[in-house]
């Protein structure tokens, strides 16, 4: 039996229609004819392309690395069209904006592969060659710009102390080692892990971005946040989830809640903005309910995943201006039409390529409040 595949996902998994049932097949583009049985392509698209890397058809990473890079664009294009079709909505979108192919991964978790690799053509080289001496870290991540990685453990029966100890010994770009057990995270060797490097040392000399999955694509970001807030005039603002957001747009920010996850809190804010010189920011630590219910005091409050959990406090007490930044590209058609039962106009949105060859990227998401509009501007 053949058929043609429909559509991609959100998974980058092809979808086909049967008489009876919905298929998902992995490995496949958009309009290829594949034999049901088999799932062998009888005929393949004209975008597609040889995997460059030899883990792919064990791997569940890069389920995009059988088309061009070109053509990958223009499919994470089409499933965000599809979306805002489906929503009923008229908006223009400007094109999807573009990554480095590969070499782009500032970190490797074991957790997104499900075989053992030796590299990844995704990660920086360097973290290559440590993954390459440490092959059972759980987790390896840092900065190439600085040659700064911390390794992290799953379990301490991973680790050969001698053998990490001669290894960290003479390799000046590994600053610590750690092991995970449980809750916990034990330093081995060096800094006590990834907080105390940030807080203490790296920050001091390096923008935080150094240390986010795609370093290039979130300056990018941060450089499109900034335009459409001067664009907007906001003025006043809360960040909710977001570590790094703050430091890079603290013109905009009167208040900023504090992290109560990945070891961030009040305190290691305060330092942040110390480090920084920015002073003109008050502090919340309050709970993420609770500074949602001051919007009064602010014209923006901007989401950085999970968004769904707080929409009941903001439809009850609206914002004149919401900016959500999205990784989860399933969840895009939910907010769209939850931000539009609630009288949320999308005004700009914007899509980044963060993870090439990968059927995910990042959108950031502008929202006005259409009815409350004239309350706030008197208010204000």
């Amino acid at each position: 039996m053949f058929r043609k595949v429909k559509k991609l996902n959100h998974e980058g998994k092809g979808i086909i229609y049967t008489k009876s049932k919905i298929l998902k097949i992995a490995h496949v583009l958009p309009n290829e004819v594949i034999e049901i049985n088999s799932k062998q392509v009888i005929k393949p698209s004209k975008y597609r392309v040889e995997p460059f890397c030899e883990f792919y058809y064990n791997c569940t990473g890069c389920n995009l690395q059988i088309a061009n890079y070109e053509y990958q664009k223009k499919l994470k294009m089409k499933f965000i069209e599809r979306v805002l079709r489906k929503a009923n909505l008229n908006i223009q979108i400007e094109d999807i904006e573009p990554s480095k192919s590969s070499h782009y991964l500032n970190i490797y978790d074991r957790n997104y592969y499900n075989i053992k690799v030796d590299s990844c053509p995704l990660l920086y080289e360097n973290i290559n060659e440590i993954l390459n001496t440490f092959p059972k870290s759980a987790i390896i991540r840092g900065s190439d710009r600085l040659k700064d990685f911390i390794v992290l453990f799953g379990s301490q029966k991973l680790i050969n102390k001698k053998y990490i100890t001669e290894v960290f010994n003479t390799r000046s770009d590994i600053s610590g080692i750690a092991v995970k057990e449980e809750n916990l995270i034990k330093p081995i060797l060096g800094n006590t892990f990834y907080k105390e490097r940030i807080l203490n040392k790296t920050l001091k000399i390096s923008f935080l971005s150094d240390f986010d999955k795609n370093i290039e694509i979130f300056e990018r970001k941060i450089k499109y946040l900034r335009k459409i807030m001067e664009k907007y005039e906001v003025k006043r603002g809360i960040f909710l989830k977001s570590e790094y957001y703050p430091v890079f747009l603290y013109e905009y920010l009167e208040y900023i809640h504090a992290i109560e996850r990945n070891g961030y809190n009040r305190k290691d804010l305060e330092e942040i903005l110390k480090n920084y010189d920015i002073l003109n920011c008050t502090i919340l630590s309050s709970k993420a309910s609770s500074a949602i219910r001051a919007s009064k005091d602010f014209d923006l409050i901007l989401l950085n995943k999970p968004f769904l959990r707080y929409f009941k406090y903001i439809k009850e007490n609206p914002f004149k201006n919401i900016v959500v930044i999205l990784d989860k590209i399933k969840q895009l058609y939910p907010i769209l039409k939850m931000m539009k039962s609630i009288n949320y106009e999308i005004l700009e949105i914007k899509a980044f390529d963060s993870f090439p060859h990968i059927f995910k990227f990042e959108i950031i998401l502008f929202f006005r409040n259409s009815v409350s509009s004239t309350f706030f501007n008197k208010t204000n």
